[in-house]
């Protein structure tokens, strides 16, 4: 057998003998060779029939916090790593540091491969997110990564994700026809589409001092701040009653 078993294609006989080897005090990595399987198919087996995980687990959890088998340091679980939810003894540091590892190792021909998986991958999740086949909150989720983890803007990296998350709702509600997920040649409105705005230019992006807006109105803003925009906004009309209440006047007729 060539390729690893997922849980799509484990029939529960194999299911059953995998929990028998486990029960058996037989090692994770004698049972992945025997099996041919991987670690987090052998856990998520264990979760479904709500068999305890034997080894260090008892001496790795306390409670919401666990210990890291690399730096041994006690955090609370929202630190460490979650697959199917059972949580790793890896913290996310350690395991950060591992993957930037890693990846370090690969030669330049398989950066490119994933590179170009990755990129095709998200593409089809923006496509899907723009003809609405996906909820609006896997969308705003998808545009809110993106816009975090911009090349060109790496000063965005600090920013909270659920702040930001609660900020694209508002936006939302706001501007009812703004765009998270766009996608060429759709006939989309370009202008729409979601931007993360400075309220003050000068002060870079931070968590209070960030808005999501659409793009058109992005541009229009320039290098003003946001109260320098609307003061700008209210002078003109002020300033131009008589051209506003003909573009009413005309909008009625339309009605």
């Amino acid at each position: 057998m060539s390729e690893y078993i997922y849980k799509t294609n484990i029939t529960d006989e194999l299911e059953l003998e995998i929990i028998n080897s486990y029960t058996s005090n037989l090692k994770n990595k004698e049972i992945c060779a025997k099996f041919n399987i991987k670690y987090p198919t052998i856990y998520r087996i264990l979760l479904k029939y709500n068999i305890p995980k034997k080894g260090m687990a008892p001496r790795t959890r306390f409670g919401d916090s666990i210990k890291c088998h690399k730096c041994n340091l006690i955090e609370n679980k929202s630190f460490f790593i979650c697959v199917k939810k059972v949580y790793r003894t890896l913290c996310k540091k350690c395991h950060s540091d591992d993957e930037t590892r890693r990846r370090s190792l690969r030669s330049s021909e398989e950066k490119k491969e994933v590179g170009r998986k990755s990129y095709s991958i998200q593409k089809e999740r923006r496509k899907q997110g723009a003809l609405g086949m996906i909820p609006i909150e896997k969308q705003i989720d998808i545009w809110v990564k993106r816009a975090i983890t911009r090349n060109d803007k790496r000063d965005r990296v600090n920013l909270c994700k659920k702040l930001l998350i609660e900020k694209c709702f508002k936006a939302k509600k706001l501007y009812p026809n703004i765009i998270f997920c766009f996608v060429e040649n759709l006939n989309l409105n370009r202008s729409m589409i979601a931007s993360l705005d400075k309220i003050i230019p000068s002060q870079g992006y931070t968590n209070e001092n960030t808005q999501v807006i659409p793009l058109w109105l992005n541009s229009a803003k320039l290098n003003s701040t946001q109260e320098e925009f609307d003061n700008n906004i209210l002078e003109y009309i002020e300033k131009n009653k008589h051209l506003c209440e003909k573009i009413l006047d005309r909008l009625n007729k339309n009605r």
